[in-house]
């Protein structure tokens, strides 16, 4: 684990200059460092963290909140040193329980001596071990290790007519997909979410791939919603192929009626 004085020194250098190098550092710290989050006092320190007492925002209209955390307990003794416990968590522990609660945002050393705000884009993306990207609009590229626990299920809430005929449609445009499914997946301790499994023509390279997804996702990131993100994974008959089909049928069939 990186000491909490690296990972201070990374978001300094972000509120110095943003920028995606100093961006990078900061994911980067994160994904090997620990995080203090307050509790309430008595509570049990080696409960779940879903079973801890945590300190939020208050709820917004939609009922999301921002959670509190910190790098160390100097800087959370800076926001209150009174009426609280800490409990120390590996960061994408955190991020996890983070996607799976109503969290908006991950607000870290509200009192200095440096912090910021993690987006629910982007905690969700550490929590699957990804390196967000620097802008919203960029695709970011998960490299899966040996043996890496992946759950590929149907939809949950299935997409509404005019999603699904936008997607389709993108899909169509690129020339290059032959078949696409549509269901739900998670990487790792991540949430589970939507993603688009592409079947594509042989040897279709990398700058052509990048440059179909980005095509799609300019096209429907109006209507996924804020902070709403959709993965695409490019199938191969061994693996991925079965995974997608188990889930449900094709959304899109080049050729089909």
């Amino acid at each position: 684990m990186r000491s909490p004085d690296q990972l201070v020194a990374a978001l300094r250098a972000v509120a110095e200059r943003d920028d995606a190098v100093s961006r990078e550092a900061v994911y980067t710290s994160l994904l090997d460092s620990s995080l203090f989050l307050p509790t309430e006092p008595g509570d049990d320190t080696e409960a779940r963290t879903d079973g801890l007492h945590l300190f939020t925002t208050p709820p917004d209209a939609d009922g999301s909140w921002k959670l509190l955390v910190f790098t160390d307990p100097d800087a959370a003794g800076a926001w209150r040193s009174e009426g609280v416990q800490l409990v120390e968590r590996a960061a994408r522990e955190v991020f996890a329980f983070a996607v799976g609660s109503p969290t908006s945002g991950i607000l870290m050393n509200v009192a200095g001596p440096a912090g910021g705000e993690l987006t629910r884009r982007e905690f969700a993306a550490l929590a699957e071990g990804v390196l967000p990207a620097a802008e919203p609009d960029d695709v970011e590229e998960l490299e899966l290790a040996p043996g890496a626990e992946v759950l590929v299920a149907p939809l949950q809430t299935p997409p509404g007519e005019a999603f699904l005929g936008v997607l389709t449609m993108a899909l169509g445009e690129s020339g290059l997909v032959r078949t696409a499914w549509l269901a739900d997946v998670a990487f790792e301790a991540g949430e589970l979410h939507p993603a688009v499994g592409v079947d594509l023509e042989d040897g279709t390279d990398e700058p052509s791939q990048r440059g179909i997804f980005e095509h799609v996702m300019s096209r429907i990131q109006p209507l996924l919603g804020h902070g709403r993100y959709l993965d695409f994974i490019v199938v191969d008959p061994d693996v991925w192929a079965p995974l997608f089909s188990s889930a449900g049928a094709p959304i899109y069939e080049r050729g089909a009626a």
